[in-house]
């Protein structure tokens, strides 16, 4: 049709209420059977104004189907508005948060224990004791052989040389973390995708629509097949993120560090062709739907899917082979150490009295050790960070922040396997089965 006949869909104007109407305030066309409600039947009206869906629901008689408010459990209409709570438990999904009833009364009490337990755990390492060590002894050098030495000093130098790359250190680490959450999550939600079409979509035989996996000679073995080639990719990918970070001090100058550096390289890359086999042979398998009915538009969308999974797991391989630069840790790591010699008349300050009459090692002693245990406490943050992909930790070590491969792979089948015992059910077959009522 011409522009003219084409615009007759907006011919109406929408001019502004009049009094001939009666209205003022708020104006709807009529003729599309939206309602109109005007400002002082607003004021007027105490009751709570239904929605659109909600009096088309009601007057129709229809049954349940999306005309049930999520707000305002309190209203006066339960028939049309219930809360959230109430339309979650109609359909199964158990809505009660965890009993409390094994934890004491006192709360809070205990999460601040918890607190001061995950903060020893971060500050007190190896390298923690050995600075503290250093520190004392930088100290009693200064109160035995250079007492004279004592001044009140400027703490700009520890702000520049360790606060400072300490904390775009962590920002940093942190941004990659981020980084890598939502690259797993493209990653997963695409190969859920996947899964999901491979299971569902249907293919034309003879003039019927069946599913296509009901297509192969024998649609139990191809199911294990595809099982297994997800089983293999989920394996892979935690079997490569458990390696160990490179990139230590110790690799980058040769100090026993070559060799290692070398193999956990090799290891990291054996596994990445690991991974990216199996995109391939999902892509093959796309192909191989292809050849059983799946239509070429279709296969060219599954095709995408992959790509982009594969996509997104190159760039957690980038996120896990390179790490933030070297000679930032090193420089903060070595001041964090030489602190308490570069401080140590200050210490001295401390310790004397205003006029100078009375010594107190005891104070100069804790004041550098506590200085030395928090500094220690930031940069073991910063290094937890720098690699965000949880491993397998050695004894006595927790990572507090690291994304948790395992456990995502693992719940990321299971929502595989309810996909596959739920993709032979009809859409609108009523209840859901599944553990929602946990």
């Amino acid at each position: 049709c011409g522009v003219e006949s084409g615009l007759q869909w907006l011919h109406k104007s929408f001019p502004l209420p009049t009094t001939e109407r009666g209205r003022s305030g708020l104006w709807v066309e009529e003729s599309f059977n939206i309602v109109s409600v005007s400002r002082a039947s607003m004021k007027t009206s105490p009751q709570p104004q239904e929605t659109v869906v909600e009096m088309s629901a009601r007057g129709s008689g229809k049954p349940k189907g999306l005309h049930r408010s999520l707000l305002n459990p309190k209203s006066p209409n339960p028939e049309t508005s219930q809360s959230w709570v109430d339309v979650a438990e109609s359909f199964g999904l158990r809505t009660t948060q965890p009993s409390r009833d094994a934890l004491p009364n006192c709360v809070i009490g205990v999460n601040i224990v918890a607190n001061f337990i995950l903060a020893l755990e971060v500050v007190f390492s190896s390298e923690c004791l050995v600075g503290c060590a250093l520190a004392i002894a930088y100290t009693l050098l200064y109160y035995y052989y250079g007492m004279y030495l004592a001044i009140n000093m400027s703490w700009n130098l520890v702000s520049l040389a360790v606060i400072f790359p300490i904390s775009q250190g962590i920002g940093m680490g942190f941004k990659r973390r981020e980084q890598a959450l939502g690259e797993f999550g493209n990653m997963l939600g695409h190969v859920r995708s996947l899964w999901g079409a491979v299971h569902c979509w249907k293919a034309s035989v003879n003039g019927s629509y069946v599913r296509v996996l009901d297509t192969y000679e024998d649609p139990e073995a191809a199911q294990r097949s595809i099982g297994e080639l997800f089983e293999r990719l989920f394996a892979g990918l935690i079997a490569y993120f458990d390696v160990e970070r490179t990139g230590r001090a110790r690799q980058a100058t040769n100090i026993h560090g070559r060799e290692e550096a070398r193999l956990l390289q090799e290891t990291m890359r054996k596994r990445s062709h690991y991974v990216g086999n199996c995109f391939a042979r999902l892509q093959r398998l796309v192909q191989d739907l292809k050849t059983h009915g799946l239509p070429g538009g279709e296969a060219h969308r599954l095709d995408q899917y992959i790509s982009k999974a594969g996509v997104a797991f190159d760039r957690l391989t980038m996120l896990k082979e390179y790490r933030t630069p070297q000679a930032f840790r090193a420089f903060a790591r070595i001041y964090i150490l030489i602190i308490g010699a570069m401080y140590g008349p200050y210490y001295m300050y401390l310790s004397r009295a205003a006029d100078g009459s009375q010594d107190n090692l005891g104070l100069s002693i804790s004041f550098a050790c506590a200085i030395q245990i928090a500094m220690s406490g930031l940069f073991n943050v910063m290094l937890g960070l720098e690699d965000p992909f949880d491993r397998r930790a050695k004894m006595f070590t927790r990572q507090l922040d690291s994304v948790h491969v395992a456990q995502m792979m693992e719940a990321m089948r299971l929502q595989l396997l309810q996909i596959q015992d739920d993709s032979e059910v009809p859409w609108d077959s009523g209840a859901m089965e599944g553990p929602w009522g946990l």
